[in-house]
């Protein structure tokens, strides 16, 4: 049996779409554990024509406390051997379940990876075209981490996982933190993880529409708690696999992180009266490992460390509100 979990908050736009690719899901063996986190809209009652008609369909509905919290839910009512996700305004082909399913079953390993059709409008953008590999850890880790990034296949989505090494290990979402819990999530699996596989096959689009229940900013608190748990999780996986990949892997999350909570703490209301003070901070704690590990790749996120280690919110502000626009324009006239 695969447990499929569909976390959901103020989804109606999108749902249907979502829930009808999981009906025709070509798999029988399988549950569909929808977790309605509080939705305002008519979410709930769009749940409840599926879970009325189709017995495969189980609804829950809970307080509003984020996706963390749904998904831990959607973990506790789950029954099956195996557990995969689906965010509720993505969507699936008719195989995904079943593909992953032959996958895991085949060489019974831990966890299956596939690769992601990324939807902005009308553009696709393929992330992880893997080829299939079986992984055997902690002998073929330096292999692993060559051929697969933790940073852009750090979502929960495109994967199954061994629900034994969940319930065995006691992993879950962490509800402290509010974003990047999912990437807390498969830390935490890689570690425990005796094999892992990827698989050649993309079956998930993850549409930007985005998103119900994450994509947002957070005051700086709220971010610098999620950075620092992430950051445990991330250097305990270094020191069981200290290959050269994933150390650059780790890199990457730095920049990206120091980044999202400079512009974070510019932008966001909750820190007006404290954003000297939280700037102060950030000089102290997070950049010395900042300015030493994260090489930026492009000219323009070469740019923004630059505004960060010379302290120019200003001007960092400028160039990230400069570069939404042209991303905004570029997505509206595909």
């Amino acid at each position: 049996m695969i447990s499929l979990i569909v976390p959901i908050y103020n989804a109606a736009p999108y749902l249907k779409r979502c829930l009808d690719s999981i009906q025709n899901q070509t798999s029988q063996n399988i549950e569909v554990i929808l977790v309605d986190d509080g939705s305002k809209d008519e979410s709930f009652e769009i749940c409840q024509e599926y879970s009325n008609s189709n017995p495969k369909f189980h609804l829950y509905r809970k307080e509003n406390g984020g996706v963390a919290a749904a998904r831990n839910y959607g973990l506790a009512k789950a029954t099956g051997c195996y557990i995969c996700f689906v965010d509720a305004d993505d969507v699936v082909k008719p195989t995904y379940v079943e593909e992953l399913y032959n996958a895991i079953i085949q060489k019974q390993t831990d966890l299956v990876i596939q690769g992601v059709d990324r939807v902005v409008g009308n553009h696709h953008q393929i992330r992880g075209e893997y080829q299939y590999c079986l992984f055997q850890l902690p002998n073929q880790h330096k292999e692993l981490f060559k051929s697969v990034s933790v940073v852009t296949s750090g979502g929960v989505y495109a994967k199954l996982f061994n629900a034994s090494i969940i319930r065995e290990h006691n992993i879950s979402f962490s509800s402290d933190i509010c974003l990047a819990e999912d990437q807390g999530f498969v830390l935490d699996c890689l570690y425990h993880a005796q094999s892992v596989q990827l698989s050649s096959r993309i079956n998930y689009f993850y549409c930007e529409n985005k998103k119900g229940l994450s994509t947002y900013y957070y005051s700086f608190q709220t971010e610098e708690r999620s950075y620092d748990q992430l950051t445990r999780l991330w250097q305990r996986l270094l020191q069981k696999y200290p290959s050269k990949e994933l150390k650059n892997d780790y890199a990457v999350f730095i920049g990206n992180f120091v980044n999202r909570m400079y512009y974070s703490n510019i932008i966001h209301p909750a820190n007006k009266h404290n954003r000297s003070q939280n700037f102060r901070e950030m000089q102290v704690k997070y950049l010395p490992q900042f300015k030493q590990v994260y090489k930026p790749t492009s000219a323009f996120t070469r740019f923004l460390k630059f505004c960060i280690i010379h302290h120019l919110p200003w001007l960092y502000h400028l160039a990230m509100k400069a570069a939404i626009l042209r991303y905004n324009l570029s997505v509206n006239c595909r």
